[in-house]
């Protein structure tokens, strides 16, 4: 039966395997196996109360363990424990010092808290004896970038390529060492999702400068239109996919802060994106009333997309104020929530007129308020100056800094943070009361 399960759970059938692990334990409760790949399983489907359930019924029946105490502790860390969470790797790193998922554990939380001082140390800690480890590296790097620390941060952000999931493409040419361009071409290419090409596209002006050059710069197709002529020191905008001319070296987008040994107090923080002519148009504000512009899901394959987003019905909150008009930036499946909420009366979508951020741009300029999750739109509306609210998970990622501000970025931008985990509905009253007080 067990054997079954274990089957079920490699092959990826993790119904089966929870069934048949359940069928187990029917037989033999305390099962130690059996009780642990449950857990193992439960998580894995995003069940993660009935995990610790499993968990500490195994801590429950024999003496604890520091896999299991940190099996525990990672699934209590999802669901924002954190207290309990600390508790339970310190427990671990109790029975085995150098336990290395504890360490790990104890760097992550310990940056969830915002203690940020504790968190390097737990990453230092557990490099000791693996210093060549890539997740540890990566977390390691974040943790230096929320600091604030950019030149170590982004000179271990390089970790990233070592990552499983990310590997690095293959090019023709050289990647660029950072000597003297000398006439040479150097293509750019955005690596991650929108908002980090559209975040990180400050800095090609003041590389172009310094390397006496002009770039190449390749983006996802939606971007193209906007970033064409924006950017000194583009020579050419294109989409990937498309042929790429000629270039006699690369960089990903993402490497170019390390490339120019940017420090904190030297982002460039004024605007650097004008809007596009689009489709759509919207009307000035009328006397005493606002164009608020809303957006509530980014890409459902980014890696932290459960925590970051949020559903509509979160922001009803800012839908009672009376003096705001609100269209819908969204796109994609989460804007079929207008329907099925019936808020159509009060939010005009036009999602499925935006054919790309250009489309957006232009709306944008039209608007006196952006509120949105952590998403693509987020960064071009702070990229043009433009007010825009933040709602913010207490997962979030470096670039807000441990006030969980992110105005060394945007100075335009506001950061409303959950002061619980999963607690969106305190985050949009927050705002409703800021906006009845100005």
């Amino acid at each position: 039966m067990f054997q079954d399960a274990l089957k079920h759970q490699q092959a990826g059938d993790l119904q089966a395997a929870v069934e048949g692990y359940n069928n187990a334990l029917r037989i033999d409760p305390a099962a130690p196996d059996a009780l642990n790949n449950l857990g193992v399983a439960l998580r894995a489907m995003g069940q993660r109360e009935a995990a610790v359930v499993a968990y500490k019924r195994l801590l429950s029946f024999h003496p604890p363990n520091a896999s299991t105490l940190v099996n525990l502790g990672n699934v209590l860390r999802e669901l924002g424990q954190f207290d309990e969470c600390t508790s339970t790797f310190l427990k671990a790193l109790a029975l085995e010092p150098k336990e290395r998922g504890a360490l790990y554990g104890l760097g992550l939380v310990s940056r969830d808290c915002n203690q940020l001082d504790e968190s390097l140390s737990y990453f230092d800690r557990a490099l000791a004896d693996s210093p060549d480890d890539p997740d540890l590296n990566w977390d390691r790097a974040l943790t230096l970038l929320r600091m604030g620390d950019y030149e170590r941060g982004f000179e271990a952000y390089e970790w990233r390529w070592k990552l499983a999931r990310s590997a690095p493409r293959d090019f023709a040419t050289p990647e660029w060492d950072g000597s003297p361009l000398n006439d040479r071409t150097l293509l750019l290419y955005g690596e991650q999702g929108f908002g980090d090409a559209i975040q990180f596209a400050r800095f090609i002006p003041k590389l172009a400068k310094a390397q006496k050059t002009e770039v190449i710069l390749e983006v996802r197709p939606e971007l193209v239109r906007l970033l064409e002529g924006q950017l000194p020191g583009v020579k050419q905008v294109v989409a990937r996919g498309d042929d790429l001319p000629d270039y006699d070296c690369h960089l990903p987008l993402l490497s170019v802060p390390r490339a120019l040994e940017i420090r904190l107090d030297e982002v460039p923080r004024e605007p650097y994106l004008k809007p596009k002519e689009g489709l759509v148009s919207i009307p000035s504000s009328e006397k005493g009333m606002l164009n608020v512009g809303l957006a509530w899901a980014g890409s459902p394959t980014q890696a932290n997309d459960r925590n970051r987003t949020f559903a509509l019905k979160d922001m009803l909150p800012i839908l009672k104020l009376p003096h705001c008009r609100f269209f819908s930036l969204q796109k994609g499946s989460a804007e079929a929530e207008l329907e099925s909420l019936g808020v159509r009366h009060t939010i005009t979508p036009l999602g499925s007129m935006l054919r790309d951020f250009a489309d957006t741009s232009a709306v944008i300029d039209n608007l006196d308020l952006v509120i949105t999750a952590d998403t693509s739109v987020a960064h071009l509306a702070g990229a043009m100056g433009k007010p825009v609210w933040i709602a913010l998970s207490v997962f979030h990622d470096w670039r807000y800094d441990e006030t969980g501000s992110i105005s060394i970025w945007y100075p335009q931008a506001r950061v409303f943070r959950q002061d619980i985990p999963s607690d969106w509905i305190g985050v949009f009253v927050r705002m409703v009361l800021e906006m009845l007080h100005h």
